[in-house]
């Protein structure tokens, strides 16, 4: 099919002609017709989403649609100041409800980056039932800390070396709903950088007795999720989700056979959920859904298992890190989130790889809500 015109290899001079003109006004030399196969639906769906977003154009909306998409992404991919070539995702629900991630990023920087922000932040329905069962002896704000049980940012040269220093490394010691860090870098455009966040917050899970008040939909108050958000063009994602199955261990189900496995889905940005869930078939993704128990495991779960333990030696390893205000966890702290994270005897696990995560999106990974361990507190 002929899809219109694409600009071919120009000098400098009349690269700047091209972003000035109308592409249909432009001297045949400034222009390459070529030829390429779409599937029949994809065709329709162009043309049905360009005439619903008002596209004009006498030859069709095709042409027009797919310039400027196809110019958007590179200019997305070219002019954003850093872009993530490889980003891996581990996340572990505890036995007790705490929830530990653990973020690595290839980055490759487009444009000089003196201070490479890092942020994570709680999801409203879990600041709000922190706050539902506050202790009334206690402050809102140091009440709120108390849950975090670690959070360090760091950034490498390059890919991290487990034996190298990082160019930065801080922790948040002030934040109560999110922590937010400025990383000193100082890297010039065509640089690669690791950077690295973890987070540790006890009494993460939402219960099934917590939704006094809560801001959970109705029709979502039987299941909790973890959110990561694709906010930075991205290649070569990785997810792998764990949640231990003792953690059902007060819920009702006669054996572990009948909890119900994890399940995958997307929200924009501002948590609102996608209806349809499907796959697109021109950008697909691998997903895979299982549980584990005693010595009989699939290879995958053997290897979520030893991303765990590979996140308990870095745990570990955060006491003698140096963050830009002393070591990032003392002894006290490391205890506490070395105790907070047990590894599972079985667990539920969702993997995921996409090789292409459109951005502005929240991929979600959902389980359901466990009855209360204990009762609640405040």
């Amino acid at each position: 099919m002929q899809v219109g015109r694409a600009a071919a290899t120009i000098p400098a001079v009349e690269k700047n002609l091209l972003h000035s003109r109308k592409l249909e006004t432009l001297p045949k030399k400034l222009t390459k017709q070529i030829t390429m196969n779409v599937p029949v639906l994809l065709w329709e769906e162009v043309d049905q989403t360009g005439r619903i977003l008002g596209y004009r154009d006498k030859r069709g909306v095709h042409s027009t649609f797919f310039r400027e998409n196809v110019s958007e992404s590179v200019q997305m991919w070219r002019k954003h100041p850093y872009i993530c070539l490889a980003a891996r995702h581990v996340v572990f629900i505890s036995r007790d409800g705490h929830m530990f991630h653990r973020l690595e990023q290839e980055l490759k920087l487009n444009a000089k980056t003196l201070q490479l922000p890092c942020a994570q932040e709680m999801k409203p329905e879990k600041w709000t039932d922190f706050l539902l069962h506050r202790d009334p002896q206690r402050d809102e704000s140091e009440w709120l800390r108390s849950h975090w049980l670690l959070n360090a940012f760091s950034a490498w040269q390059g890919k991290r070396n487990p034996g190298a220093a990082p160019l930065s490394c801080r922790v948040d010691r002030e934040g109560t709903i999110a922590k937010k860090v400025e990383l000193e870098i100082d890297q010039g455009p065509g640089r690669f950088v690791t950077r690295e966040h973890l987070i540790g917050l006890a009494d993460y899970v939402q219960w099934k007795d917590s939704g006094r008040g809560s801001m959970v939909p109705k029709v979502a108050a039987d299941f909790d999720r973890i959110d990561l958000l694709i906010e930075i063009p991205i290649r070569n994602l990785q997810v792998t989700v764990i949640v231990d199955t003792a953690l059902y261990r007060s819920s009702p189900f006669a054996s572990e056979a009948e909890i119900p496995e994890l399940a995958l889905e997307f929200r924009n940005l501002e948590g609102a959920r996608f209806e349809d869930p499907s796959q697109d078939p021109e950008n697909p993704f691998e997903t895979r859904s299982d549980r584990s128990s005693g010595q009989d495991r699939h290879p995958k779960a053997g290897e979520a298992l030893s991303l765990l333990r590979d996140f308990r030696e870095r745990i570990a390893a955060l006491a003698t890190t140096e963050a830009n205000d002393g070591p990032v966890l003392d002894d006290e702290e490391r205890a506490r989130a070395e105790e907070a994270f047990k590894l599972p005897e079985s667990f539920l696990l969702l993997q995921l790889e996409w090789p292409s995560p459109p951005i502005s999106r929240a991929v979600c990974v959902r389980w359901e809500k466990p009855v209360r361990l204990s009762p609640p507190q405040g």
